[in-house]
Formats: C-alpha cells, sequence, structure tokens
C-alpha cells in the first residue's frame, strides 16, 4: 500500500514491519509544550516580544517555519 508523500519518515515495528508517520511541524511542539502550559496566546506573546502576531500565528499553525531571527 503506498501513502500520500506527506509521509516521510520511517519507524520499525515488531521486526520488519515497516510503518511511514508523519512529519511534526516545530510549531505543533512550541504550542503543545509552551503556549498551552503557560496558557499564554499568540497575542500576548507579539505584544512581549517584537514579533508580528501573525508571524506567531503562522508558526503554530505549521504554515511557517521558525527562523533564527524568530528563535532568538
Amino acid at each position: 500500500m503506498e501513502l500520500p508523500l506527506k509521509y516521510q519518515s520511517l519507524i520499525i515495528i515488531k521486526g520488519n514491519y515497516m510503518a511511514r508517520i508523519k512529519n511534526i511541524h516545530p510549531g505543533e511542539i512550541v504550542k503543545e509544550e509552551i503556549f498551552e502550559p503557560v496558557e499564554i496566546s499568540a497575542y500576548k506573546l507579539s505584544k512581549e516580544t517584537i514579533l508580528p502576531q501573525t508571524r506567531i500565528c503562522e508558526i503554530l499553525k505549521g504554515n511557517r517555519r521558525i527562523t533564527t531571527d524568530t528563535a532568538l
């Protein structure tokens, strides 16, 4: 069975069986490990930093990559 190309990573399960899993976007990790536990919104983060709210929202949605400047 051929899976869509968006499933790129491989994981070996029980011997010779190989299943494809979806890659995780960094925005998803940031959302689950930082935004939800701290209970901060994209709006509040944008007001506390120099980052535009649209950039933060796009990262959290998985539509934009995290650049070096944004990470710093």
